[in-house]
């Protein structure tokens, strides 16, 4: 028999072919309920219907058919329709349910190998979470009743009763107590902020034989948690919030010079700070330099910024760079300084393609390109073969060109169209 949380009393009326009764009126008037969900066996005699108990408003019962050796715990939660638990222990006759503090489901009976063994062994389990997982309860200080038949159980605070039948010892009735599995909790303190790359490191918490090694950035929960056993319940889960920060890449670009009119060099980047092997290649996104000096920047230093970085797993701090435009010597040494070098410059007008062709063998040296504004836009070295410079997209107007080699030197005006 048991009573709901609302007051509602289920008995069962026999222990063979059992019938299951209710009562809304604490028993002074009964119904009859129909049973669906038990296996049900040609002769009617062979099935049981023990025991009830209930949690709210769920029931509990054991039922065993022995025609098809069917020996399992059901759950319901309108008394009607019944369903096998699947974590009730193999072999295990349940004589007795009971719910203790906490919602705590005491099942005892005997381990009963139905229907080869006639041999019973008596046998405890404790669920606190209403049956889907047991834990076997600790009996084996009660001597030679361990072999007993565990009839019923009960609790009173921390102590379990047990009342046993030995058939070993000419049927004996007893009553036994033991301690009921105790309560455990988990201490599991908040976790600082971890930063990528720290060293692997224990939590603060009754918890052994675990540890946390840092694998990347971001945020994750920890769980602890503690199985229970015979003498300590299931400990509750204790989440906790671990952050793990980035790691700093320091990352610097190295000082670079160009003369007037060059196009800007190439920039090399050093990288420090790698955690756990990391190289360029495990970067979301590279970063990459950059400066606002171009073919026209008059001689001067610029600063090399750098921008662009992203990744999962560092955070970047830039160290920026310098690059220095060296002015262009237009000095010509040797024997016959400023003399003119023969040099055909054509078409003139131009619109695209400006060639240059020295006249005579053996010539070299560097063009320079000064716009309207005597700014150097371009500085480019040639020698004795033809040299195409590119004058697309450069705006209309008038273009001085500055030949210069060695020993000589010459000045063409070009207008671009």
């Amino acid at each position: 028999m048991t009573v709901d949380k609302n007051g509602i009393v289920y008995a069962v009326a026999k222990h063979f072919e059992p019938e299951l009764y209710r009562s809304d009126d604490l028993g002074d008037s009964w119904t009859q309920m129909t049973i669906n969900g038990l296996p049900v066996p040609t002769n009617p005699a062979e099935a049981d219907f023990i025991n009830m108990a209930s949690i709210g408003t769920d029931l509990f019962a054991f039922h065993a058919e022995r025609e098809n050796n069917v020996m399992a715990i059901y759950k319901s939660t309108d008394g009607n329709n019944w369903f096998p638990l699947s974590s009730t222990p193999d072999n295990f006759f349940a004589v007795d349910l009971h719910v203790g503090e906490s919602g705590l489901l005491y099942a005892s009976g005997a381990f009963f190998n139905l229907p080869s063994d006639n041999h019973a062994k008596g046998i405890a389990y404790v669920s606190d979470d209403q049956g889907n997982t047991w834990q076997l309860i600790d009996t084996y200080n009660l001597g030679d009743y361990s072999d007993s038949y565990y009839v019923s159980v009960a609790s009173l605070g921390d102590e379990l009763l047990l009342s046993t039948i030995n058939a070993n010892v000419d049927q004996d009735f007893r009553v036994f107590t033991t301690l009921k599995p105790q309560t455990q909790s988990i201490d599991f303190q908040a976790i600082p902020s971890k930063t990528y790359g720290d060293a692997t490191f224990e939590p603060v918490a009754l918890v052994t034989g675990n540890s946390i090694s840092i694998t990347a950035a971001g945020a994750t929960t920890i769980t602890a948690s503690q199985p229970g056993n015979s003498s300590f319940q299931v400990a509750n889960s204790v989440e906790q919030l671990l952050t793990v920060n980035k790691a700093t890449l320091d990352v610097t670009v190295i000082n670079i010079s160009r003369d007037e009119g060059e196009s800007n060099p190439e920039f090399e980047l050093n990288y420090e700070g790698w955690i756990n092997g990391d190289n360029l290649d495990d970067l979301n996104v590279k970063p990459a330099a950059s400066t606002l000096a171009d073919l026209s920047s008059p001689e001067g230093t610029y600063a090399i910024m750098i921008s662009g970085g992203v990744d999962n797993n560092y955070k970047f701090n830039y160290i920026e760079g310098i690059l220095t435009v060296n002015k262009v010597k237009e000095v010509v040494t040797g024997l016959n300084d400023h003399a003119t070098v023969t040099m055909k410059v054509f078409p003139n007008p131009v619109s695209d393609k400006l060639k240059l062709m020295p006249d005579q063998a053996g010539i070299s040296g560097r063009v320079l390109i000064y716009n309207s504004t005597g700014a150097i836009i371009k500085n480019q070295k040639f020698s004795d073969q033809i040299l195409e410079m590119d004058f697309n997209t450069y705006p209309d107007g008038i273009y001085l060109i500055k030949i210069i080699s060695s020993e000589r030197s010459t000045v063409h005006n070009v207008v671009k169209e």
